[in-house]
Formats: C-alpha cells, sequence, structure tokens
C-alpha cells in the first residue's frame, strides 16, 4: 500500500453570517501509491470518512475530495473539510447533547363549544350556577357553552423509539403538568399524538442517532357545577373537570325501593298500585305509608325490581294514575326515583373515559 503524508496548508475558519456562526476546518494530504495502477479506498487510506468528529471539536466531516498532484499518476491529493453545527447569537441549544437539549415548546389557545349540565339562572345579576332544568324539573337536552382550550406541541430530540408512545394516546395526565407559566391541572391535558422523523447530530466527539419528536397535547379547562358528594349530601361545586364529563343522573328505569329516607324518594316515579283506573290508597302501604307497589303480569310485586320510570296523570274516576315516563327521570344513587323538591333535583356527577398517566415519566418529557 501506498504512503500517506499529511500537509502543512490546512486551514480553519469561522462564518457568522445570517445571525448563525459555523467554524470550518480543512486538512489536506498526499498520498503516494506504490504503482500507478494500485487500487485505493479514501476512507481506509484516511483512516475516517463522512459522518466523522474532528479531534477536539464538534465538527464532523461533511466532504473528501480526491484529485491528482498535477499529471501524475502516483500522487493523490486528498482533502477533507470539517463544519461545527450553525450556532445562533445568545444561549445557544447547542451547548447541550440533543438528548438532553431542553425542548421547544409551542401553544395555540382558543375556545370550543362544549355540553353544559348547568347554566346561570340569572346571567343580568350574574346569579349562581344551577342545572339545566325546565320550570317542571326536566333536565334541558342540549345546553351548551364555550369552553377555552388549546393546543401545545412538544418538540425534543429522543433516542428511544418513539412507535413506543403509540399505546399511550388518547390519555390524560394525573397531575400537574407546566411548561413555561402555563399550568395543566390533573385530566385537562389529553395526549393526541407524536409526529416523529429521524435524525442524526453530532456533539463533542459524538454522534447521536434518533429522532425528532413532536409530542401533541390537547388542553380542555371544562368548569362545570358538579356533586362532590352523594345523593344525600350532594355539595355542589364548580369544578374545572378537563376532559371529563358532567353527567346528569337520570334513567328511564328506576328501583321499585324505599330504602332511602322519604325525604329523597319521589313514590309517584314508580309503579304503583291501581284500582279503577287510579292509584290505591291503603292504610300503612310499603310505599310512605298509604301506597302499594303495583304487581307484574306474574301477580309478583314490583318491589326491589328494576322497572319502568312512571309519571302522575289525573285518574278517569277521579284521584290520580301513572303513565310511563317519555323522558328519563332523576334518580338516586340506589336508582330510586328522586324527589324533584330536593337541591339539586338532578345530581350531576363527574364521569371519565380516559386513563390517566404521569406525562414527564412515562413519555420522557423533558
Amino acid at each position: 500500500m501506498g504512503t500517506l503524508y499529511e500537509m502543512a496548508t490546512g486551514k480553519s475558519s469561522r462564518d457568522a453570517s445570517n445571525k448563525q456562526s459555523t467554524d470550518t476546518y480543512t486538512k489536506v494530504y498526499k498520498f503516494i501509491k506504490s504503482t500507478p495502477n494500485e487500487n485505493y479506498v479514501v476512507p481506509t487510506v484516511l483512516g475516517y470518512g463522512v459522518g466523522a468528529i474532528l479531534n477536539g471539536t464538534n465538527a464532523v466531516c461533511v466532504s473528501v475530495s480526491d484529485e491528482p498532484e498535477g499529471d501524475s499518476r502516483l500522487v493523490r491529493i486528498f482533502t477533507t473539510t470539517f463544519k461545527t453545527p450553525p450556532v445562533t447569537g445568545g444561549s445557544s441549544s447547542q451547548e447541550q447533547p440533543p438528548n438532553l437539549r431542553p425542548p421547544n415548546v409551542t401553544f395555540q389557545f382558543g375556545t370550543e363549544s362544549i355540553a353544559a349540565a348547568t347554566w346561570i339562572v340569572n346571567p343580568v345579576l350574574n346569579g349562581a350556577m344551577a342545572p339545566a332544568m325546565d320550570p317542571n324539573g326536566n333536565p334541558i337536552d342540549n345546553v351548551t357553552k364555550p369552553c377555552p382550550n388549546g393546543i401545545i406541541r412538544v418538540t425534543q430530540f429522543v433516542t428511544n423509539d418513539p412507535g413506543y408512545y403509540q399505546q399511550y394516546v388518547g390519555c390524560v395526565n394525573d397531575g400537574i403538568v407546566s411548561f413555561g407559566t402555563f399550568a395543566a391541572i390533573a385530566r385537562s391535558l389529553l395526549f393526541k399524538g407524536i409526529n416523529a422523523t429521524p435524525a442524526v447530530e453530532s456533539f463533542g466527539d459524538y454522534t447521536y442517532s434518533g429522532w425528532n419528536v413532536t409530542y401533541e397535547f390537547a388542553y380542555r379547562e371544562n368548569i362545570q357545577q358538579i356533586c362532590t358528594g352523594n345523593d344525600t349530601a350532594p355539595n355542589l361545586a364548580n369544578v374545572a373537570i378537563g376532559w371529563d364529563m358532567a353527567v346528569p343522573q337520570t334513567s328511564r328505569q328506576v328501583h321499585a325501593t324505599m330504602a332511602k329516607t322519604d325525604a329523597l324518594v319521589d313514590p309517584l316515579g314508580m309503579p304503583l298500585l291501581h284500582v279503577n283506573g287510579a292509584v290505591q290508597h291503603v292504610n300503612n302501604g310499603p310505599v310512605v305509608g298509604k301506597y302499594d307497589y303495583a304487581r307484574n303480569s306474574d301477580g309478583d310485586s314490583v318491589q326491589f325490581k328494576r322497572v319502568r320510570a312512571m309519571v302522575a296523570v289525573p285518574g278517569q274516576n277521579g284521584g290520580f294514575a301513572q303513565i310511563p315516563s317519555s323522558e328519563p327521570i332523576p334518580v338516586n344513587d340506589d336508582g330510586s326515583p328522586r324527589l324533584r323538591t330536593l337541591v339539586p333535583p338532578v345530581l350531576v356527577y363527574r364521569r371519565g373515559t380516559h386513563r390517566e398517566i404521569d406525562f414527564r415519566n412515562t413519555l420522557g418529557l423533558r
């Protein structure tokens, strides 16, 4: 094999145009072949090729040229060029390895229309929140309100396979997540997806192979008036529930029981015994002491059974009768019909469908 000599004609320079600075190093070698017909491979002769790191710097070899010296068939001139990554003025992200570098975060905020189970009864007087109901105590559907929302995108370099994180798409945060001065409370941030592209970066003597990953999150505030207790102590409060739902507790079926106290149960919401087209009054009956439960087709009492919710109507022969309710009616936690004179007449509970995770540790957010 021929002989390689490094020339003293190498040079270095710095380009500071376009508000960026880049260092360039050039090395020149003379290679004298053993014979004019000797075959050779430039990276093998030099001991490095494109992508190599220049010792003592973070400059990367970006080009290698091979030219004859004059008309000689024995002497070849190799020129290699090394360049550092562009560095912007001020605090440089290149001062840290790419796998430790702080992420870039972008925000986009606006509003969206969401379902509302509560409303302000007297907005002119800035009144209190209350369940969205008509004067007869029936829940009103299709009530919506504007809700603050946003899209947060976090871009960072990772070395592990980001495809692993697809299993967490659709999850929400299990605690407060902060990006600068913005803080999202638990369950208000939804992991929407990932956009990852392969990337190779050099830093110092090392080359990092990985991905530039953008995590996309959807933020929702969603303030609703909900019951933070149970049916006997609802403890109404305005709560930011994020991606959870405020669900009115209503049903077309009821549990025929007076297990709850009389002060919570509406006996007219469950099937009662009728005689001659009207509800029959009985002494010391099991339903609040003056009614009896209706019988099913087998002649058995409907007590403790799941049955169709009922509403009271005037009886043909005086008194009142019952017909199946065409709409869901408020129910207590045990399924019994709820007395509509209670506050609130309809229980509104927080319900969720999204699994929660620790975003920082599970997704590796920096």
